[in-house]
């Protein structure tokens, strides 16, 4: 028998995170993708389960489900976020060039307003970070 979505379980896990039980939200996050979800909901997950990871800084982890946004769904609302916290993720995992990457690749993309500015304040600070090295 193929285990079902249960949309309780999918907004438990939104419910830790608020409560900021990243563990908890993190594991039902982890869970939801093998009761067959919508496909609909498969960014949100992907993009709450990233952000859980990078709020206990297990930046490595949180850059697997956010690269999956990034790669796998161009179309989500999720799309440009999920560039700002894997940005952040390569950044606090000191993988600068990396970071730069991302962000510019959301930037070329034209992102909203509010979007743009946390991008271009990312890239100031990884910049920042940086340019102390090279002098």
């Amino acid at each position: 028998m193929v285990p079902a979505f249960s949309r309780k379980k999918y907004i438990n896990a939104f419910h830790h995170f608020r409560k900021e039980q990243f563990d908890k939200s993190a594991l039902s996050f982890k869970k939801t993708p093998q009761l067959n979800p919508p496909y609909s909901v498969i960014d949100n997950i992907l993009f709450g389960l990233g952000l859980s990871y990078f709020k206990m800084n297990k930046f490595s982890e949180a850059m697997g489900a956010l690269t999956r946004v990034v790669e796998e769904y161009p179309r989500s609302d999720k799309w440009f976020m999920a560039h700002v916290v894997l940005g952040s993720a390569h950044e606090r995992n000191t993988e600068k060039s990396q970071a730069f990457h991302i962000l510019e690749k959301a930037l070329s993309q034209n992102p909203p307003t509010a979007i743009r500015f946390l991008i271009d304040r990312l890239i100031n600070l990884v910049h920042d970070e940086v340019a102390p090295m090279t002098s």
